[in-house]
């Protein structure tokens, strides 16, 4: 007997539940409505910019920019409210040592030279490490001041696939 009422109990709750569900409604989160226009396929090209100062504490300044063998990097790079200039070197993964040299360095059309720069107040360049075996991996961008006094230099990229 104490059996069959555990049983008939059980349906009854069964029972109450089921009907409770089907005054119990959920609200679904509206349908998102699909873009008109489909992403493009080709990659980004991300403008960089980069502002920094040299002065007597710190007169020197690196910064990394990564490359692959079949990337073009464009930079361009300018001293902003001085006459003064100064000396831009980039050092390779293969650990080649290059310095902007308007239109007599040996590489990139002429703007770097190897091993060696010249104090400049502004420079720009291009070029893709393959076409000078100079690997892939970490350019150091560094920019030293040999001028007294605070100049901020201004440098712009991007990468180009």
């Amino acid at each position: 007997m104490v059996k069959k009422l555990v049983i008939a109990s059980i349906s009854l709750l069964f029972a109450i539940t089921l009907a409770l569900s089907g005054c119990i409604e959920i609200n679904s989160p509206p349908a998102q409505s699909t873009p008109s226009s489909v992403p493009s396929l080709e990659p980004e090209q991300e403008y960089r910019t980069l502002t920094f100062d040299l002065d007597e504490d710190n007169p020197e300044y690196t910064f990394p920019i990564y490359l692959r063998n079949g990337e073009t990097l464009h930079l361009y790079w300018w001293v902003e409210g001085r006459e003064g200039g100064v000396w831009f070197h980039i050092l390779t993964p293969s650990g080649q040592g290059l310095g902007f040299y308007d239109n007599e360095g040996n590489f990139a059309n002429n703007t770097l030279a190897e091993g060696f720069t010249r104090e400049m107040t502004e420079g720009a360049t291009q070029f893709s490490p393959s076409d000078y075996d100079w690997g892939e991996g970490y350019y150091t961008m560094q920019v030293n001041d040999g001028v007294q006094g605070l100049i901020t230099v201004r440098v712009e990229w991007w990468i180009e696939e």
